[in-house]
């Protein structure tokens, strides 16, 4: 359902600027982001492996510059387990929503060609999370609930790919960055004690992005 949209919406957006001579302009979807290169979860616990369909891209371009701007979402519920032999073992199950909105710079690279660039994005983020954690060496259950704010920055390298007349697919790969101020509450699911915690967490890991975009 979702690809068949974006399809028509691709379609509709190019037929209605179809006269346009220039074609710097260019909008779709990331159809694509690979946030982790193993499918585990506890090893990327900041965001789902795999991230399909759920962000929109814009770029304008002129001579070697281009500006992006982007906004994406997702609703996405895993778990993990740490030590599942020992008796130290833990799971963590959450649901996550996750908003994020921002804009960056591409310049490419060679002269008179736009098919490689380098880039830098930034973007606002925030997400709501709730789950559950049991075990550890404490034998402790609890439920939670919490909110973040934080901002993310993505650098790499880009490859523009016309793929039809007015369709283009940029795949990206490159270092995210992403630093989130987390309010917690927890809550023990034996005795019913309320916790309150305030924490920063950072993440710096190889990401990959598949973006389709129609030029008009």
């Amino acid at each position: 359902m979702k690809i068949t949209f974006l399809f028509v919406l691709l379609f509709i957006t190019g037929a209605f600027f179809a006269q346009e001579p220039s074609r710097r302009f260019e909008f779709g979807s990331t159809v694509l982001t690979m946030n982790s290169y193993n499918t585990s979860n506890s090893d990327n616990a900041d965001r789902p492996a795999l991230e399909i369909m759920n962000g929109l891209f814009f770029r304008y371009t002129k001579n070697k510059f281009a500006l992006r701007v982007f906004t994406s979402y997702s609703d996405n519920a895993g778990s993990a387990t740490t030590f599942p032999s020992m008796a130290d073992g833990s799971t963590n199950d959450w649901n996550r929503k996750d908003f994020r909105v921002g804009a960056g710079a591409q310049y490419s690279i060679l002269r008179n060609r736009d098919w490689l660039y380098t880039f830098l994005d930034g973007s606002y983020r925030s997400v709501f999370s709730t789950g559950h954690y049991y075990g550890g060496i404490w034998g402790s259950a609890e439920k939670y609930t919490s909110s973040s704010n934080g901002i993310d920055l993505f650098l790499g390298l880009g490859f523009k790919l016309q793929v039809l007349k007015n369709i283009c697919l940029s795949p990206e790969i490159g270092l995210y960055n992403s630093t989130n101020f987390i309010d917690k509450t927890s809550t023990s699911l034996y005795s019913g004690q309320v916790s309150n915690y305030n924490y920063t967490e950072n993440y710096l890991n190889p990401v990959a992005k598949l973006h389709l975009t129609v030029k008009f």
